[in-house]
């Protein structure tokens, strides 16, 4: 199987949907509901949880009086701003320093790591007598909490296509086809373990219980490097659909 070039046309298309997206909740929002467009299939993007991924650096910046911007950036690339509330007053200083402190101390580290070493930290003698490191270690467990929940992040947009797929054009069909979509652990499930796997993944029918069940087949490709894939992007679709998807498969060339 050979991926087509995007054409000037879907190119400029996908560059006007994500132009003006900062934060990366709204770029995989945007993502999926782009491929749903071009391919009037739905739309789907799996992030797994940012427990995982590794920290580059931590910096913090006061907006209010409790208010702290904690911007993330992944060792990978991604960069998560958000605004946590900490039960301490900081000042300018302090906070550089604490980014400071953390960037050196868990550069490297996946959030989880870092949150089971400050929890530790927590029980050291230095942090029960020494205020600074108590506000480092509380301001750190804040940040990785507001941070990365533990849940997956999954984006399903286009939901109304299928009510254009003959494959789907009786009530009963169309009810159970809105029913599966609202069952995401399972599609996060196959997600998940596809995210492993290098190239374009096409599941179909017997493929997987989803599919199976369902009559869906599912287009996929991770996106990120090789060596640190970010998560999934992909389209789901009728059974029939994907043997055209084969042959177009120009979600190889969007995925990049």
């Amino acid at each position: 199987m050979t991926s087509r070039v995007l054409s000037i046309r879907e190119r400029e298309a996908i560059d006007e949907e994500v132009r003006h997206a900062n934060e990366i909740d709204h770029v995989l929002h945007l993502a999926s509901s782009v491929a749903s467009k071009l391919s009037d299939q739905i739309g789907v993007v799996f992030m797994p949880t940012l427990l995982q991924f590794a920290v580059r650096s931590m910096d913090f910046i006061s907006v209010a009086e409790r208010r702290i911007l904690c911007v993330l950036v992944g060792a990978n690339g991604v960069v998560v701003n958000r605004v946590i509330e900490s039960r301490f007053v900081f000042s300018r200083d302090e906070l550089e320093k604490i980014g400071r402190y953390i960037t050196v101390e868990f550069g490297g580290c996946t959030l989880d790591v870092m949150r089971r070493r400050l929890i530790r930290m927590t029980e050291q003698e230095r942090a029960q007598h020494d205020q600074m490191m108590q506000k480092t270690i509380s301001l750190g467990i804040e940040a990785v909490n507001d941070v990365a929940p533990v849940e997956h992040e999954l984006f399903v947009e286009g939901a109304a296509s299928i009510l254009n797929k003959p494959e789907f054009s009786d009530a009963a069909s169309l009810r159970k086809t809105f029913l599966a979509l609202q069952e995401k652990e399972k599609l996060i499930e196959i997600l998940e373990t596809c995210l492993s796997e290098d190239g374009l993944q096409i599941l179909i029918g017997s493929e997987s219980d989803f599919t199976q069940v369902h009559n869906f087949s599912i287009v996929a490709r991770r996106y990120g490097s090789s060596s640190a894939p970010l998560g999934m992007v992909g389209i789901l679709g009728p059974c029939a659909w994907s043997t055209r998807a084969w042959r177009r498969s120009w979600i190889t060339s969007a995925a990049r």
